[in-house]
């Protein structure tokens, strides 16, 4: 396995600063799911560059009615067949960054992440997608996506779903630090054929190959505020994000 050593906290956008946001079309932001809702006032609030891709301009005109001119992004980029001309006009008055990224060979979401850690490379993205009922074959496209820029790009990718964190881990170590309060379930699934793949932390370890077919890691739990996931190929990463304690804890910090 490779010696390659990366350490991260999942959640630290929840609760810090120095990142930036990706809001895409089809997200489910409202105040029907309290939990991501709040989650996504802070991400807003905490992030330093933002940036909606193609529909997902529609996403913040809806929040914004409640509260005029609060939701402004930095950019909004895509082919523009989501979002109407009248709303792409009234944005860019604001003084928005409107690009148009005609080309069909890859995603808005592509598209809006490659320009965002070509823009802002030394920040983490956090990215907030499709909610539950989104159709699968855009969230596997999603996933694709996320292990296509995995391979290119150093800074980590977060994907937020409803209430699921999906991160590609790239082959090395990983040292994740769980201590936020956030975090529930956790699931390890294999995304580059075969991997080999040994964990401590959790309550089911890994010690052996994983594939798609034959193992993959579902419904797992912490043991331990830090994890170690050591893997020699592309492994998708999840944790569910739960409502954390109603007593204010403060997270450990790690020596990372």
């Amino acid at each position: 396995m490779e010696n390659e050593i990366y350490a991260e906290q999942p959640f630290a956008p929840v609760i810090s600063k120095g990142f930036s946001l990706l809001i895409l079309n089809g997200s489910k932001i409202n105040k029907q799911n309290l939990l991501l809702y709040s989650t996504f006032q802070k991400l807003w609030t905490q992030s330093s560059y933002r940036h909606a891709a193609d529909g997902g301009l529609n996403v913040l005109y809806e929040l914004d009615k409640e509260s005029p001119s609060v939701f402004i992004p930095h950019c909004v980029s895509g082919d523009f067949d989501s979002v109407s001309k009248e709303l792409i006009d009234e944005y860019q008055a604001y003084g928005v960054d409107i690009q148009e990224t005609p080309d069909q060979n890859s995603t808005d979401f592509e598209k809006a992440l490659r320009m965002i850690l070509e823009r802002v490379p030394e920040d983490p993205v956090f990215v907030i997608g499709t909610g539950a009922k989104g159709r699968l074959d855009h969230q596997m496209s999603q996933i694709h996506t996320m292990v296509k820029i995995s391979n290119e790009f150093q800074s980590p990718v977060y994907f937020l779903r409803d209430t699921s964190l999906m991160r590609v881990l790239k082959k090395g170590a990983h040292r994740l630090a769980l201590n936020t309060g956030y975090e529930g379930k956790i699931g390890l699934i294999p995304v580059d054929g075969e991997c080999n793949v040994r964990t401590t932390g959790l309550k089911w370890n890994i010690d052996g190959p994983m594939r798609v077919g034959e193992l993959i890691s579902s419904s797992n739990e912490k043991v331990s505020d830090e994890i170690e996931i050591i893997t020699d190929g592309s492994l998708l990463f999840t944790v569910e994000m739960v409502e954390p304690p109603s007593v204010c804890c403060k997270s450990k910090v790690f020596d990372i």
